[in-house]
């Protein structure tokens, strides 16, 4: 029930993937067809399947092989990666760059409908008709 990712589309990423997978003798294999049924991507499923995340993330740390693990939400706010980022505050998740010229602003996305009303009065709407489309439940 846990994955990891792996795109290794360079040699030098494949490379080191397939030596700290100790799988060299798919060194050749690096763009075999990712199908059902083709040799290199069943020994590649299965080699993924012999190991838990954990210790693919053990096999993997330190390597440059463009293999990670797939976090869950919860993971990845706690991951060391988001945390080095900064991108956390006030339980909320920010954008991982920082605008001295224009500060961002956070908080919750609006609700459905939220400003439905505000806008459809920029858009010349009477208010009369704006609570008629409440009323009917067209917006």
């Amino acid at each position: 029930g846990r994955h990891m990712s792996l795109s290794a589309l360079e040699p030098q990423f494949w490379a080191a993937f397939c030596r700290a997978a100790d799988r060299e003798d798919l060194l050749r294999e690096q763009f075999a067809p990712a199908t059902p049924g083709e040799p290199a991507y069943e020994a590649i499923c299965a080699l993924f399947r012999s190991r838990t995340r954990d210790a693919w993330m053990d096999a993997m740390a330190g390597q440059d092989a463009c293999c990670e693990p797939v976090y869950s939400v919860a993971e990845a706010l706690e991951s060391p990666a988001v945390q080095a980022l900064g991108v956390m505050a006030g339980g909320l998740l920010h954008p991982p760059l920082h605008l001295s010229a224009l500060p961002g602003r956070y908080g919750s996305a609006p609700t459905l409908g939220q400003h439905t009303a505000a806008v459809l009065d920029e858009l010349g709407y009477p208010a009369d008709a704006i609570e008629r489309l409440h009323a009917t439940g067209v917006v």
